[in-house]
């Protein structure tokens, strides 16, 4: 899965950004991981798309992009994680939302190492304000908080990501959850509008002219 993540962390505060993306970027660091606690795969740049002092774009070397932005106006960081996973690419299930679905059975939910009570008390935490979002060629979810907590939103998104625990009370629970919010867009005319228009421009493309039923933002 890693090589269709591209994470987009939005830092504005520079001296985070030496401190807490360095490790991130596979530079050394002299931080000891407390005991128990999960690893990761010890990551470098493989190449790198735009090496700007404000603006990093690197291909790391399991395939994950990362794209960092600096902007010093506050003290806030923007985490963004981004998966090619949308109606266009589900194939023969077109039309079954299996994006949508695992977008909420994903975040903030249960992993291998917190339950989803513990995310939820994390995110009150930190202060987060956290969402996630399906469209028709990707899967983003996303974290807001102050600068001093980048790590941990950068740890969240990770974790949730590539340690998901799927039960069948969660699945049933988040179908009820997808289906009353794919009721409450029928009720939207903009989305509407915008549905109609696309069959209008795409006809019998199928993955194009489906957004109603199998996204959501």
């Amino acid at each position: 899965m890693h090589k269709y993540l591209c994470l987009l962390v939005s830092i504005l505060s520079l001296p985070l950004l030496v401190l807490s993306a360095s490790p991130l970027l596979g530079q050394s660091t002299d931080e000891v991981a407390e005991p128990g606690a999960p690893t990761v795969e010890s990551l470098t740049v493989e190449s790198w798309l735009r090496n700007k002092p404000v603006e990093i774009v690197a291909v790391m070397s399991n395939g994950l992009r990362v794209a960092i932005k600096e902007n010093h106006s506050n003290k806030v960081v923007a985490v963004r994680l981004y998966v090619a996973a949308g109606s266009i690419y589900e194939g023969s299930h077109l039309g079954a939302g299996l994006s949508h679905v695992f977008e909420h059975l994903l975040h903030g939910a249960a992993t291998a190492n917190r339950t989803e009570k513990e995310s939820q008390l994390l995110l009150e935490e930190i202060g987060a304000v956290s969402n996630a979002y399906t469209t028709l060629d990707h899967t983003c979810y996303h974290l807001a908080v102050t600068s001093e907590h980048m790590d941990t939103a950068v740890e969240l998104l990770a974790d949730w990501i590539t340690a998901p625990l799927i039960s069948p009370d969660s699945v049933a629970r988040e179908l009820g959850v997808v289906q009353r919010e794919l009721e409450k867009d029928k009720d939207e005319p903009d989305r509407m509008l915008y549905n109609l228009a696309a069959e209008n421009r795409y006809g019998n493309i199928r993955p194009l002219t489906r957004s109603s039923a199998i996204s959501h933002s």
